[in-house]
Formats: structure tokens, sequence, C-alpha cells
């Protein structure tokens, strides 16, 4: 039987400290090694195949791998999971056991957004089966001699899915994976062509072979301070009084507010949405989310409009966790290789309720290869006369300082490309080869 060792435990989300980890294994497993980023941490030899690990205080990259053995010592199967890296908000695995002459599949599941699967289909060879319970699902007689093919289908609240192929019989060894990564690189001027960057990058070690260059799309998520909302809608008034000045004072609202939104537009191919920092419990109370907007365009208005206009949960400051909302955000970010960056809005008296302070969250956002910019805004009474522990910030008081921190924001991003190399590498993994050219790493 292939399909011999799934995770039960998924980690999707952030994970940090005590965790438990456990394994679901068919009968014939003696051992399990549980394996981080190629060094043992345990070794499971019986049920309920499950230890505990502490994954630190900071929310760094990890490659988890479960290597099953038989009695003998001998790896009979694997499975693998990246922890602290954008995934689907839900997953589903599957391990495959026989009893007797039948086979039975068990699935585990998480869902970041929802409980318990809604509803669920489950095909054996395209065909459909009728059953009570995807945790356990006894498969039809089958000739074990021949390939099969198992999928799960599984429907969340919310339009989240998650789906799971298994193949099994014959002497076919299941292996689904992307064969690509994409790397984000920061270009110091022309970009130069992909086969004249045989150097340029190390994967494991070894030379990278890039496959493509690529410019494309840029994602933007905001993370505002709530002590920041009152200051951007100042500056929003102060632009409105401005325009209904001398020969503008009957300018009509409707007019104000369309010009107002056109003021600092996003550059073209750039998509933003704004990440508020207050947690929401979900999934039984096992993880807290962060809601979020919807992707934003120019259609929804520039920057100035967005960043002042934009409504957020009606909630304490006092619950206000920033940084755990500077790490979604940058996990939000990079969850679709394209060029990105976190923007923080801070203002004059910012409260952070959460367990991550700024120095584990940047060290995560430098690990994850996301840019994070820095804004502030004061108070009309002049709040705010220096840094705060998340580094220097930039000053956007003003109209001028918002424009020089809009520009240089694109100017950033207008030098960040992703460069596609062949196999799954985490970003740790990666590193400037012996020659990058005119390649850095942001």
């Amino acid at each position: 039987m292939d399909q011999i060792i799934a995770f039960a435990t998924l980690f999707l989300g952030l994970i940090t400290g005590p965790q438990d980890v456990q394994v679901l294994v068919g009968a014939e497993v003696a051992l399990v090694e549980v394996v981080l980023d190629g060094e043992t941490i345990g070794r499971l030899e019986a049920p309920p195949w499950k230890m505990n690990w502490n994954f630190g205080r900071v929310p760094l990259p990890h490659r988890l791998v479960a290597r099953a053995r038989d009695a003998s010592g001998a790896e009979i199967g694997r499975v693998e999971q990246w922890i602290n890296v954008p995934r689907p908000p839900a997953e589903v695995q599957v391990v495959l056991d026989r009893e007797g002459e039948r086979v039975v599949a068990r699935a585990s599941w998480e869902s970041l957004e929802a409980g318990g699967p809604e509803s669920f289909a489950i095909t054996l060879d395209d065909q459909p089966l009728e059953v009570a319970d995807p945790a356990a699902v006894t498969l039809p007689p089958v000739d074990l001699d021949r390939i099969h093919l198992l999928r799960i289908d599984l429907q969340f609240a919310g339009d989240v899915e998650a789906s799971a192929e298994v193949t099994f019989g014959g002497h076919y060894l299941d292996r689904v994976q992307s064969d690509l990564t994409a790397v984000p690189v920061i270009v110091h001027g022309r970009p130069l062509p992909v086969e004249q960057l045989g150097a340029a990058l190390l994967a494991g070690g070894e030379a990278a072979r890039v496959v493509g260059f690529e410019r494309g799309p840029i994602d933007l998520v905001v993370v505002r301070d709530h002590s920041a909302v009152e200051p951007l809608r100042e500056i929003i008034r102060r632009e409105i009084r401005g325009m209904r000045r001398g020969n503008n004072a009957s300018l009509a609202t409707t007019d104000t507010q369309g010009r107002l939104k056109r003021q600092l537009p996003l550059v073209p191919g750039a998509s933003l949405r704004f990440l508020f920092p207050f947690q929401e419990l979900a999934a039984g109370e096992r993880f807290r989310l962060f809601p979020h907007t919807k992707e934003l365009g120019n259609v929804d208005g520039g920057l100035l409009w967005l960043l002042g206009q934009m409504s957020q949960p009606a909630r304490s400051p006092a619950e206000q966790r920033l940084g755990e909302a500077v790490a979604v955000a940058a996990m939000t970010a990079s969850r679709r290789d394209r060029r990105r960056a976190v923007i923080l809005v801070l203002g004059s008296e910012p409260v952070d309720a959460g367990r991550l302070g700024a120095a584990p969250v940047r060290e995560y956002l430098r690990a994850l290869r996301v840019p994070l910019l820095v804004w502030r805004v004061a108070s009309a009474d002049g709040g705010w006369t220096g840094p705060s522990d998340w580094g220097e910030a930039v000053d956007i008081s003003s109209m001028p300082g918002l424009r020089r921190a809009t520009s240089a924001l694109w100017a950033q991003l207008d030098e960040q490309a992703l460069l596609w190399i062949e196999g799954r590498h985490l970003p740790g993994e990666v590193k400037l080869g012996p020659d990058p050219r005119n390649l850095a790493l942001p």
C-alpha cells in the first residue's frame, strides 16, 4: 500500500511555541521518524503516534517531514508539510490501510475559516461513492494489481474547498508536487536574460536552474493602526477645505469625493487589501483570524482615499494585535507568487496586545522575503516625534509626505521581480550564488 502515512495535524496559519505533531499510519508501520528542517526531532513507535515540539517564538518557515519505517527499519513512506509559509485556507490528507481484503481510507482536515466540512464528495476511479463520514471510508472491492485513483473533495463554509487525490494498487507510487519555486529578487538596473543567471542563485547549496523571469502584478497588504484612522481622515478633510477655497467654494460633495478618490492612484497591475489587527475566533476556537477586505483597485480609490475612508471593525484599541496582523499580512501578500509588500500605518499611540513583538515579526518578514514599509501619521496635536519599536517610519502626516512615501513605494516595487527556479524550496533554502550579477534578495 503506497499511501500509508499522513499528518493528522496540519499547521495552517502562524505556528510558534509548543505544538502537538500527530500522524496517521497504516498497519505495517513500526516507527515514524519526525524531521524538522533536516534534523530528526522525534521517533514515534506506538499509538497515538504523537509528540510535542516547541517551534520557538519567531514564526520562521519550516519543512516538517514524517518518515514511516517498517519492522526492519526500511523506509516505506513519507509525508511532508511546510510551516509558516502561504498555504490554502483548508487542507485534507488521506492515509490508506488494509483491513482483510478491503481498503480503508482515513482522512484528516483542517480549515482556518470554518469547522468541519458542510458537504463532501468522494470518487473512486471517477465513480461516486455513497459515504456517511469522509473521516473513515471502506472502499468497495477492487483489483489491487491495477492502479486506482481515490479523490476526496470537502466543501467548507465561505466557499472554502479542500481536495486530496491518492493513487494505490499496482506498482505506482503517488507523488504530487509543484516543480517550480518563485523567488522574489531585487534587480539593480536592466534585467539580464535568464540564460545568463546560471550562477545567480543557490538552492539547497546547489546551483539553481533559473527557468523564468517575471515582473507581473503587485499584491499590497495594509495593516492600519487604530490610532492612525482619525489623523488620516483629517488629511482628507484638509484636502476638501483646500478644494473649496476661492472659485471652488461651491464644489459639490460628489465632485470633491471624485477628485480625492483619484489622488495617489495605484500603479497598473497593483491591487491592495486591508487586514485589520483585531482577531476573530474560528474553527472551534482553534484558530484566531484577522478580518480583511476584498482586493481593492483604482475603481475603489487611490491610496489617500483608501487609507482614510476604509472602515474597520468596531473594536476597542486595547484588543489590537499589530504584530500578528503584520505577520499574517506578509503571508497573505506572498500567497500568489507576485511582487509584494506590506505597509504598516501607525498613529501616535499604537497599541499591541498580541504575543508577537515587532522584532520577531520583522525577522519573520525577512525570512519570508516580504518588504515591510512603516508609515506613521501624527495626531492633530502633533503627537509622535520619532521612531517606534518597528524602526524608522516615514512621516505621512501631510499630503506632501504621503506623496513622497507613495513614490518611494512604487520605486521599490519597480525593482522587484520573480525568478522561477526548478524544484520546491523554502525561502531560506535559496541564497545568492557566487555570481549574482545584478540581483539581490529582499
